[in-house]
């Protein structure tokens, strides 16, 4: 009896050891978790800036909330019995501009997933060996998100969800369209992805693009992306369509059929009677096919099916070319209230060659990588601040805002290539529908130096104080990019 008893002990010790073992990360608590005699624990590394940080989105319809890891951190993996099998679950991490990152480990062997394409796209990595702590580590350039461990488990298959996207045999063949028929967004979000959507019996459908949901300081839209198609089918002949929303600077379309009219530079539309940005005249299908060179945004869609649209008239603003000779960025990017990972702050000042160094372009980027300015800069990719000017000369209010932008910075040999075009209000006309454009195109190639802002160092943990300035004759403080009253009331403008 006693040889059968300690048997059946071996036997449950032995199913305990082999039984599976799974990790979760969901709060900043799963930094450090113990199960069944398994630690795991989540590390900054010797080789990294910054520690495993559990990201809580603002918008977990946009962006959901991750446990990120970065280059050169750790997971350790410890128990009294040796290991033997470990897989791990993980995607790219939220910074989209991140690349993903690789991963090693110390001892035995790890077979990787592939290559996440984004923070949804999940792989499996697996880990085999015997030993009683592995430490893996992220390797080369970027960043992951961790989802889950499992320790002694069956192999995790990941199955995608299937998206059946609706197509025109969805449409109803009978249906009697309003003149005009309006088009609204979609209560979703999808990000950068091919998505179809019907509303009042018009497909709508893009190969590459975004459905964004209205929030505080964004109308809801949805958008095609440079170098997609946005496609509209109805099962009655179209006639026109008008668009109300953006269109990228130096926006250009082609379509299926019919004659384009749009506006240039971008202007918002609005308004109780509509202000398009893009129509489409003589249709006369039931579908037709946009391409659109660069980016165009859909607030609301009116569809025509008995009488053209009245086509865009615009008028071309004028473009002053300004010739430039020297330039400096002052570095913010080691204030974390101007700047985070991925996201760091540099006010570039672009000097003009005349005799009295004006006019100056100062632009307010935030670029992917700290201490490089290179990357392509627009409201619509959401890496440019409201402090871009165009000074005319040393006077506090000689100045013009640009409200839209598209800077492309390059490295060089001599330092960087800049080249963009700033589109500002007129003088005295900011942020009135009353003014005419002024478009201010410009070109620098040389040294670029960084230097501090006065007063402050260029180095890590560094605080700045805030500024004050002076706006219509009202006293402004200005701190991590917003405007306040002496009463503590934000300013817009």
């Amino acid at each position: 009896m006693k040889r059968i008893l300690t048997s059946m002990l071996l036997f449950c010790l032995a199913a305990n050891v082999a039984a599976e073992t799974d990790f979760t990360f969901t709060s900043a608590a799963d930094l450090n978790q113990t199960k069944d005699g398994i630690s795991v624990v989540l590390g900054q590394g010797s080789n990294s800036q910054n520690a495993p940080v559990y990201n809580v989105s603002w918008n977990e319809d946009i962006n959901p909330s991750d446990m990120r890891l970065y280059l050169g951190n750790t997971i350790t993996v410890s128990a009294e019995e040796p290991l033997t099998n470990i897989q791990m679950v993980f995607a790219k991490s939220g910074a989209s501009n991140k690349e993903y990152a690789g991963l090693s480990a110390n001892t035995g062997t790890l077979v990787s997933g592939g290559v996440a394409e984004d923070n949804t796209d999940w792989k499996v990595d697996s880990w085999t060996g015997s030993a009683t702590q592995v430490v893996f580590s992220l390797t080369g350039k970027g960043q992951r998100q961790i989802k889950r461990l499992l320790v002694n488990g069956e192999p995790i298959v990941i199955t995608p969800p299937e998206e059946l996207l609706p197509t025109a045999e969805d449409l109803q063949p009978e249906y009697s369209y309003p003149e005009p028929t309006v088009l609204g967004v979609p209560d979703t979000t999808i990000i950068k992805k091919e998505y179809a959507f019907i509303d009042h019996n018009i497909l709508v459908h893009c190969n590459m693009g975004t459905i964004m949901k209205a929030t505080d300081t964004t109308e809801a839209y949805f958008n095609c992306n440079a170098g997609y198609q946005l496609t509209f089918t109805a099962v009655k002949p179209i006639r026109g369509i008008e668009i109300d929303g953006f269109v990228k600077e130096n926006f250009t379309a082609s379509a299926t059929s019919g004659h384009i009219t749009h506006i240039d530079p971008p202007e918002k539309s609005g308004g109780e009677d509509g202000y398009p940005v893009f129509v489409i005249t003589d249709v006369d299908a039931t579908s037709v096919t946009i391409s659109c060179e660069r980016q165009i945004r859909c607030y609301a869609v009116r569809v025509f099916f008995e009488d053209n649209p009245e086509p865009i008239e615009t008028a071309e603003p004028d473009t002053i070319d300004v010739v430039l000779s020297s330039a400096v960025a002052e570095d913010y990017s080691y204030d974390p209230d101007y700047s985070s990972e991925g996201s760091y702050s540099y006010w570039v000042k672009l000097i003009s060659g005349s005799q009295d160094g004006y006019p100056q372009i100062w632009l307010d980027i935030y670029s992917a990588v700290q201490g490089d300015l290179s990357g392509s800069y627009s409201p619509y990719d959401f890496n440019v601040g409201s402090q871009t000017y165009v000074w005319l000369s040393d006077g506090e209010t000689d100045g013009l805002t640009a409200y839209d932008m598209d800077i492309t910075i390059e490295r060089t040999a001599d330092g960087y290539h800049i080249e963009g075009i700033l589109t500002c209000w007129e003088r005295g006309y900011e942020y009135t529908d009353e003014g005419e454009d002024i478009i201010y195109r410009f070109t620098y190639d040389g040294p670029v130096p960084f230097e501090a802002p006065e007063g402050v160092e260029t180095t890590q943990n560094t605080k700045l104080q805030s500024t004050k300035l002076l706006r219509n004759g009202i006293l402004l403080i200005e701190r991590n990019g917003k405007r306040y009253d002496v009463n503590g009331k934000i300013h817009l403008y």
